[in-house]
């Protein structure tokens, strides 16, 4: 979900990995995650950081444990098994001038809360329902998770 320039929320698909918007020709990285703490000051996501947050919809999410195979996976999801929402980016990617933009978007990590610090050095920013509006018009800056 994202707020259009109507400034109404709309549902779109979306291709996994950022490109910014001021991309010149076939990208050689296309993030898939980007950590919280640098998204105000990044040059890659600054412009999206402030305009362009999506949330994205999920019932879960994986991290894997170990550094060699074989690798551990856990999946991470609410006990209630219900669906909730990353915090994350987007962005229309034109890759030439007679070609249709591309929806890109990449999902916002930040530092493991205490069930996930066993796990892995990172998770995904999960935002709270009742701050849905809040963090797609950019009101809501200090991120949560809640798993």
């Amino acid at each position: 979900m994202r707020v259009n320039h109507d400034g109404q929320r709309i549902i779109d698909a979306a291709q996994w990995g950022f490109i910014p918007l001021w991309t010149k020709g076939v990208p050689k990285v296309k993030p898939g995650n980007a950590k919280s703490e640098t998204l105000a000051t990044n040059g890659m996501f600054r412009r999206a950081f402030n305009q362009s947050r999506c949330l994205i919809p999920a019932d879960g999410f994986y991290e894997w444990q170990g550094t060699k195979p074989p690798r551990q996976p856990y999946f991470v999801h609410f006990k209630d098994d219900r669906l909730f929402a990353f915090a994350g980016l987007c962005e229309k990617w034109q890759p030439e001038p007679d070609v249709d933009p591309i929806l890109t978007c990449t999902l916002i990590t930040t530092t493991p809360n205490d069930l996930m610090k066993p796990i892995h050095n990172r998770m995904p920013v999960i935002v709270d329902a009742a701050d849905y509006v809040h963090w797609l018009i950019g009101t809501l800056m200090v991120l949560v998770c809640l798993i």
